[in-house]
This record gives structure tokens, C-alpha cells and sequence, in this order.
């Protein structure tokens, strides 16, 4: 494991000082500075890794703590258990709400696997390479669909990002701005862009480097040009409210340390009075999954397990407020936004075991943001980045009166789950009239998440079948393994309402539960299809976006449940956190009948 950053020096006539490197590139020995390749994995944990039995005994001093951690014992039980109390969760016992004691409240990492709005190989196909395309989505989604470009794009892309939150937005100016801007060549700036992204901390070479983006962006004082130039022919431009330029100052011009930082960190990530919903999550995991999952949420650096981060010595100021309080919430976790089945993936290519779920997170974004990087740099890309209330902004764009939108109508119009918040009439009404007419793939997608609220019957718990959903729970769910890890139908049977094991079937029950009645009767109360045929449009009868659910392929539309390996089912539901209810609708122009 690559120790320290320094290395690779790159000259950048904009920022005057480049980062100065040597990048995590593979997973490497874990005993101290040995560089040699790790073929041997502990058996234990099976989180780092050994080049021989020789640095695995003499690293044992400092790696029996993490092998010896209470998370990897068969006698780690939640502290409802264990402090035979109900937990507070049933209870509603929740002392603070959990955005007030330390934390903003804000949605910096999203809790939805990031998605792939082009799918080229199942719309445009060939065509799309000659094709100019305007897109309009949320920010967290412009990786994977840039990456999913033809290799041999030549056509001109025109992105819109938008979000009503001004802290977000400033943080994926400030992100982009240091990994496609000339500086750092393109390895050492997708590092430091998934640091950016997701770590407390930062080395003393990345804070520097973040200061000078944050300079040559904001000036001294706020009043910025709003238009940057890219490694390519494309800009990155920012229309944004001066209220949230003038914080963004505040913010990136603050003092506090790292100590005080990680303090506020811990003190909502570890926040006790949200104890019991952190041990439901931990319960769920696998022994070395838990073990990950603390260490990321002592160091606050998104990086293999096994890397020495007392390098990280400065704090990430994308990441807190101008006071240094943590900005997100207290359940905010980087393996919600990603599909971990490419995860796993990527990781295993790079040396690290599946069980160091953050370190595998490491590698696949780093890649992804170096292939996004480098498509920046070779094709034509525009990416504008806006804040304004979506309402507004749709009436806007109509009104060609959004600069460097005049007369655009989109290809792909990604909408979040804001019709949640605005319904599925309003959300179609304001977007589907932006739709490009003259391509028959250009689509809309609407992300429902909590429209089981509202509707009778939507759930498993609510229905009779719930017993014949626990069932295929306990078909997919980990088997109990030689040490008792795993989770028991027969011991939540036995547990009670209190045992851990009973609320993960319950909680799990209710992605097989067949949820296409209830949200079809919903969807027909929401009016989305009129509001659809008002704008010349129609709901999508076979998805080719997204699938309708988490869980379902889109290579069978008639998938109503999800059918998925054990392993998928841990990937998608338990460490990844999908939403078992999740709903999404595609919306296409309707074409003129031959």
C-alpha cells in the first residue's frame, strides 16, 4: 500500500502549485513501508493483505486491534440487546433530532445508487456518436452517463446540473473545477477529487491544491466569473444565487483544525443518541463489512484499509461548515450512491478484498472520475451547474431566458425525487414539454421514494402476503457461518419483536413484496398520466433507463420482484442501503402513429 502522497510533479500555469504525489495505485503490503505485492489475505478478517508470512507476524502488534474487533466477534449484539431496553426506533425514544446536534442537515452523498441516464447500447446505439446531446439531471449521475459516451463521440454535450441547495452546489463547482481544469495530471486529480467527494481530511499537499481551486474560482471576494475552461474544448459554468457564493467564501476561508473537525464528525456519525439505528444497519452486515464501516467513520478518509492516513492532517472544508460542523447527516454513508457489484469489481482488480468495502469504493472512483476526466479533455463537453428551485428553472428554460439554453430541449431529463416533494403532475408538466421531439429516446425519469406513505396496502407489512416475503428473505439473506455471524429466521422467531434478526426479515420482507398494484393505483391518483398526454408525451410501458424497481433487470420487463444471488442481495439492500420501495417511471414523447 502506497504510504505517503508525494511523487508525480505536474506543472499548472493556472492554480501555480500542482499536487505533488505518489497515488494509491494498487493495494500493496499492509506491514509498515513494504512496497512488495500482496498475495496473501488474513484469514480472519480478511481485510488487508501480506506480500508473506514474515510482515504478517511482525504486523500483527498493530493489526490485532482491527482483527480483534468487536464487530468481527459472534458476541457483538446491538445495545438494545445488550442493554435489554426496546430500541428507540420502535419507541420513537430518538432524544435530538438527528440534524440538530452538529450537523446541518445537508444531503451531501445521496442514498440512491448513482444511474446511468443514456444506456446508449439500449436507445440511440450507434447514432449517439455523431449526436449532439443536451441532458439536464442531478449532479451525482454525471460520472457514469459522461462515461457512458461512445469512445468515439465526436458530437457536441451540453450538460445542466441542478440543485436548489447552495453548499452542494458549490462543492461539485469546486470538485470539477480540480479534476478537469489544467493542473494535476489526470491519476493525481481523480485521487483527490473522490477525497474531496467523501474524506474529513486531506493531506497537506491536497489542502493547498484546494486552496488554490477554491482561489482561482471565488477570488477573495465571491465575486467570481462563473465561466471556467476545461482540460478540453468545454467550459464548466455556474448560475448560482449570491447569498450562496458569499457562504461558499465563509466556507473555504474558514480556520478551525482537523481535531475540531473530526470532533463534530464523530460526534453526529457516533452520536449516541442514534445508537440503535446504526446497530440495525451494522447488524445487517457481514463481520469484516462492520469493521470497514467503523474505521471509515473514525478516520473520515475514504481510502483501503490498510493505508496510513496520519497524513491527513488538514480538514476538507467541501465537507464543513464555515464553524467546522459535519454538514450531512448522521446516516450518510458513500456506499449508498454506487452500484457495489462494479464496486467489488473494480476493487478485486486493484488487490483489495471484498471485505474492505470503502477501500474497493477508493479504486472504482477513482477510475471512474479519471475516464470521466480524460472524456473531458477529448470530447466536447459544456457543463452549466445552477441553483434554482425546479419549478422555476423549467419555466425558465421554456422561456429560453437560462443562458447557454436558449432553444434547448433535452435528450435525458433526470428529475431525482422531487416529485415526492412537487408530485408526479407537476414534475411532468414542468419537464416533459423539454423533451427533444426529434429523437425518439429522449425520456424523462421520476424517482418516487416515499409515495408508500400515502398509499394503503403499498407495503408488505400491510398485507397478508408478508409471511410468504419473509420467506424468500430467508432464501436470500447470508447463512449463519461457523462462528454464528449471519442472520437466523429461527432466532427471530425465538427473539421476539426485539431480536435483531426479526426486524431485518421484516425490514427485508418488503423487497419481494409485489409493490406494482399499489403504485399503479398511486400513480393514477397522481394524475402523471394526463399530465403526460398534456405534454404529448407517455408513460414508458418497458423501461430503458432504469428498471422500475432497485433490484430488476431491464433485460426482463416482466420482472415485478427482484430475483438476486444472495451476494446481490447483500450488495444491492444491506450494505448498499437501496430503498426496498423505490419507484421510477420513464416518460417519451408519444410518436405520431404511421
Amino acid at each position: 500500500m502506497s504510504r505517503n502522497y508525494a511523487g508525480t510533479e505536474t506543472t499548472s500555469k493556472k492554480l501555480g502549485t500542482a499536487l505533488d504525489g505518489q497515488i494509491i495505485s494498487e493495494v500493496l503490503c499492509a506491514n509498515g513501508r513494504c512496497l512488495k505485492c500482496a498475495t496473501m489475505t488474513c484469514g480472519k478478517c480478511y481485510l488487508v493483505k501480506y506480500c508473506g508470512r514474515e510482515c504478517q507476524m511482525q504486523h500483527w502488534t498493530s493489526h490485532k486491534k482491527d482483527c480483534k474487533h468487536v464487530y468481527i466477534s459472534p458476541s457483538w449484539q446491538p445495545a438494545w440487546i445488550t442493554e435489554k431496553r426496546p430500541p428507540a426506533f420502535l419507541t420513537n425514544d430518538n432524544g435530538p433530532n438527528h440534524t440538530a446536534f452538529g450537523t446541518l442537515g445537508h444531503y451531501l452523498w445521496g442514498n440512491v445508487p448513482a444511474i446511468n441516464c443514456l444506456q446508449v447500447s439500449r436507445n440511440e446505439g450507434q447514432r449517439a456518436a455523431s449526436m449532439d446531446l443536451n441532458l439536464c439531471f442531478a449532479g451525482k449521475n454525471l460520472i457514469l452517463t459522461v462515461n457512458d459516451l461512445p469512445d468515439n463521440y465526436k458530437g457536441k454535450c451540453t450538460i445542466l446540473c441542478n440543485d436548489i441547495n447552495g453548499v452542494v452546489v458549490n462543492r461539485n463547482l469546486v470538485i470539477l473545477y480540480a479534476l478537469l481544469t489544467p493542473g494535476a495530471d489526470v491519476a493525481d486529480a481523480a485521487e483527490l477529487a473522490v477525497h474531496l467527494m467523501y474524506s474529513a481530511g486531506l493531506t497537506t499537499q491536497m489542502a493547498d491544491y484546494l486552496r488554490n481551486c477554491t482561489e482561482a474560482i471565488y477570488g477573495t471576494d465571491g465575486a467570481h466569473s462563473g465561466v471556467w475552461g476545461t482540460r478540453g474544448t468545454g467550459k464548466i459554468r455556474t448560475l448560482q444565487y449570491v447569498s450562496s457564493l458569499q457562504y461558499a467564501l465563509r466556507m473555504f476561508h474558514s480556520e478551525y483544525t482537523l481535531s475540531d473537525a473530526l470532533a463534530s464528525m464523530r460526534s453526529v456519525m457516533w452520536g449516541p443518541t442514534r445508537t440503535d439505528y446504526r446497530d440495525r444497519y451494522i447488524f445487517s452486515l457481514e463481520p469484516s463489512h462492520r469493521v470497514s464501516f467503523s474505521r471509515f467513520r473514525t478516520t473520515g478518509v475514504l481510502a483501503p484499509f490498510a493505508a496510513d492516513v496520519e497524513n491527513f492532517t488538514e480538514p476538507n472544508r467541501l465537507i464543513f461548515s464555515a464553524e467546522g460542523k459535519w454538514l450531512t447527516m448522521d446516516d450518510a454513508n458513500p456506499l449508498f450512491g454506487w452500484d457495489l457489484g462494479p464496486v467489488f469489481e473494480c476493487g478485486a482488480r486493484y488487490g483489495a478484498t471484498r471485505a474492505d468495502s470503502y477501500g474497493c469504493l477508493f479504486f472504482y472512483l477513482k477510475e471512474q472520475f479519471a475516464k470521466f476526466a480524460r472524456r473531458v479533455k477529448d470530447f466536447e463537453l459544456d457543463i452549466t451547474l445552477s441553483q434554482t428551485e425546479a419549478h422555476a428553472l423549467s419555466r425558465a428554460i421554456a422561456a429560453d431566458s437560462v443562458p447557454n439554453f436558449s432553444n434547448v430541449r433535452f435528450d435525458r431529463i433526470e428529475t431525482s425525487n422531487m416529485a415526492d416533494s412537487f408530485g408526479a403532475r407537476q414534475i411532468i408538466s414542468d419537464w416533459a414539454p423539454l423533451l427533444n421531439r426529434e429523437n425518439p429516446h429522449a425520456v424523462l425519469l421520476v424517482n418516487f421514494m416515499n409515495w408508500i406513505l400515502k398509499q394503503p396496502n403499498s407495503r408488505a407489512r400491510d398485507d397478508l402476503r408478508l409471511l410468504w416475503c419473509v420467506t424468500r428473505v430467508v432464501q436470500h439473506m447470508p447463512a449463519p457461518d461457523q462462528r454464528g455471524q449471519g442472520v437466523d429466521g429461527a432466532r427471530a422467531v425465538i427473539g421476539g419483536t426485539s431480536s435483531p434478526h426479526f426486524f431485518y426479515l421484516i425490514n427485508c420482507a418488503e423487497a419481494f413484496f409485489d409493490n406494482e398494484k399499489p403504485f399503479a393505483e398511486f400513480l393514477a391518483k397522481s394524475g402523471a398520466a394526463q399530465a403526460a398526454a398534456a405534454a404529448g408525451a407517455q408513460l414508458r410501458k418497458v423501461h430503458r433507463i432504469h428498471p422500475k424497481r432497485s433490484g430488476l433487470s431491464l433485460d426482463d420487463p416482466a420482472q415485478r420482484v427482484p430475483q438476486l444471488t444472495k451476494t446481490g442481495f447483500n450488495n444491492l439492500y444491506l450494505l448498499g442501503g437501496a430503498n426496498y420501495s423505490d419507484r421510477f417511471v420513464e416518460v417519451e414523447i408519444k410518436q405520431k402513429s404511421k
